[in-house]
């Protein structure tokens, strides 16, 4: 790493960096590799417990804490909110939300809040749902427009499943929110679908009117 830089190393190179040591009769090395089989993915660490943690030979309290503090600083790196950010299009909206609801094993509902120039003023989770499913209520949105003072308001959810497609209730929910942010002179954006390293922009299928 020293040499290379992080981003040369593998999973389980990084991995056994972490974790510093392996015990009397397994390498560092081998318990990397031992404890990445034992996850569906590397996306699995973001909801590891330290029960499950504790169930593997050679991962002991120290080493499962020190796991999970890096992988909630982790989380709380890649959720930070920058107020000086400026979304000028679906790339700009797609990098500021992938982090935060590419990961999530539930739907999340997010509305952001900009300003007339387009800066973020603040994002909200307006609901979370089940692994397939999420609610939201145009209500619940536009109520923080309004207290926020906001110019423009760009809506987004995850699809836990990574298929980024839009289901209709997705589209008839998109088209009662741009109809309550119009009839509240708050522009409406976009809907923006995120899934595994991809999305769907209702603005760019067009799904609405402008």
């Amino acid at each position: 790493l020293y040499y290379l830089g992080p981003s040369s190393l593998s999973n389980y190179e990084l991995l056994a960096i972490i974790l510093r040591t392996g015990t009397k009769n397994k390498s560092v090395i081998d318990l990397s590799i031992e404890l990445l089989n034992q996850l569906n993915s590397i996306n699995d660490f973001h909801n590891i417990t330290l029960e499950e943690l504790l169930k593997i030979k050679g991962i002991g309290k120290i080493k499962a804490i020190e796991l999970l503090a890096i992988i909630e600083f982790s989380k709380r790196v890649n959720t930070y909110i920058d107020n000086n950010y400026y979304i000028k299009g679906t790339k700009d909206s797609f990098n500021y939300l992938k982090n935060i609801l590419s990961h999530l094993d539930q739907e999340h509902f997010v509305a952001i809040y900009l300003s007339r120039n387009n800066k973020v003023i603040s994002s909200k989770t307006i609901s979370i749902g089940t692994s397939n499913k999420t609610i939201a209520d145009p209500k619940d949105v536009i109520k923080w427009g309004l207290k926020l003072s906001t110019y423009a308001i760009i809506v987004s959810h995850n699809h836990p499943s990574g298929a980024v497609l839009p289901s209709d209730e997705d589209i008839n929910f998109t088209k009662a929110l741009q109809n309550a942010c119009n009839a509240v002179d708050i522009l409406f954006i976009d809907h923006i679908i995120i899934g595994k390293n991809k999305y769907f922009s209702f603005k760019e299928k067009s799904i609405f009117n402008e």
